[in-house]
């Protein structure tokens, strides 16, 4: 995709990003008694990332010859496992529990600085436990208790938390 930037103190910027991805789930489903549910899996993720960013004359800066300020790559990788269980507590009222591990890797290239190029990579534990009831007339009313750590996904979370010695998905440029 691509997304421009028209600025009034500095040149006007175009950022072009490519993404391909690929992953799998595999997943077992367990149902031991009448009212119990028990699911484990395990899923990987590949994000192959290509980010350029490019200045372009403006208003103020007529005469600049547009250029790349930026060319960054990433190949993301995510791996995680998951376990969840449903169990009936009535037959309108449920109750549900997950757990979740996920370790990414997140090496960064730079591709006009290569002194700015590093390695992030984190780990995490995110879960969750709530109820789900019947509220009558084919409604439902969902409540949900969120425990442990921000959900998978939230990369700007797993970048303040990254354990990395590179900040370049971050830095900006003057």
């Amino acid at each position: 995709f691509r997304q421009s930037n028209d600025n009034v103190t500095e040149p006007d910027a175009l950022g072009i990003t490519e993404i391909a991805s690929v992953g799998t789930t595999a997943q077992l489903t367990y149902q031991p008694r009448d009212g119990l549910l028990l699911i484990l899996g395990a899923e990987g993720v590949r994000n192959d990332v290509r980010i350029d960013i490019q200045a372009h004359p403006n208003r103020a800066f007529p005469s600049l010859a547009p250029h790349t300020t930026e060319r960054l790559r990433t190949d993301e990788g995510n791996l995680a496992s998951f376990a969840e269980a449903w169990w009936a507590l009535s037959p309108s009222l449920a109750l549900h529990g997950s757990l979740r591990f996920d370790f990414s890797s997140l090496p960064v290239t730079d591709l006009l600085d290569p002194a700015d190029s590093g390695e992030n990579t984190f780990s995490e534990w995110s879960g969750g436990l709530g109820l789900s009831g019947d509220i009558g007339s084919g409604g439902q009313r969902l409540r949900r208790l969120r425990a442990g750590l921000p959900q998978p996904g939230d990369l700007g979370g797993e970048l303040r938390r990254s354990r990395g010695s590179v900040p370049a998905p971050l830095r900006t440029r003057a």
